[in-house]
């Protein structure tokens, strides 16, 4: 029973954070702050987060892990068709655009405040990034495209892009723009596979 009440005070704690951090930046949150929202005392916060910065890493790692599955779970949901997957990516995020809370993505909010390298988070930008990967990877080497790497990169970059354009200039239309740029270049790359394969049949 002390265990679980230790538990759910320690998810009680990050859920404050985690809500503060997301709506006002991980800089403009202080630990007094948080206590004072959490109800806690400052040494039951220290019990459980060793400083802030430690506070903040898990803060960022639950957040991505979070938004991950939801948006993995989305895309999957969206479409059967390996192409149509691809570009729901990117329709998909016009809810989470339009909503009330939104204020972009978590993880790059943070890493621009903390502008630091040698940050705890640091790792969670990193462990992020690949997770982005992986479900970009898979969702083009299930539309056939061969060498894949260079196109996942430029998915995310208009992944994050749109993120930032919904939320420094509004939701309207960010969605269906990174759909379109994201058919743009899915359609590049099948051309220069099909265009490959034509110089290779010829020769």
């Amino acid at each position: 029973m002390v265990q679980a009440r230790s538990v759910n005070l320690r998810e009680h704690i990050l859920d404050v954070a985690s809500g503060l951090f997301y709506k006002h930046g991980v800089r403009n949150v202080g630990i007094d702050r948080i206590i004072a929202e959490s109800g806690i005392a400052r040494m039951t916060l220290y019990n459980h987060f060793k400083s802030k910065d430690l506070l903040i890493e898990e803060y960022l790692r639950r957040a991505s892990s979070r938004w991950m599955k939801w948006y993995a779970g989305k895309i999957e949901r969206a479409s059967e068709n390996p192409r149509e997957r691809i570009l729901a990516a990117f329709s998909v995020l016009d809810g989470w655009f339009r909503s009330r809370d939104y204020r972009g993505c978590s993880v790059t909010n943070a890493m621009v405040e903390l502008a630091d390298d040698a940050h705890p988070a640091a790792a969670v930008k990193d462990e992020y990034h690949e997770s982005l990967r992986r479900l970009f990877g898979g969702l083009v080497s299930d539309a056939g495209v061969d060498d894949s790497d260079e196109l996942v990169e430029e998915l995310i970059v208009v992944l994050r892009g749109a993120m930032i354009s919904a939320l420094v200039d509004g939701p309207q239309g960010v969605a269906a723009r990174a759909r379109r740029t994201a058919e743009h270049l899915l359609d590049a790359h099948l051309d220069g596979k099909a265009a490959a394969i034509r110089r290779a049949s010829s020769a």
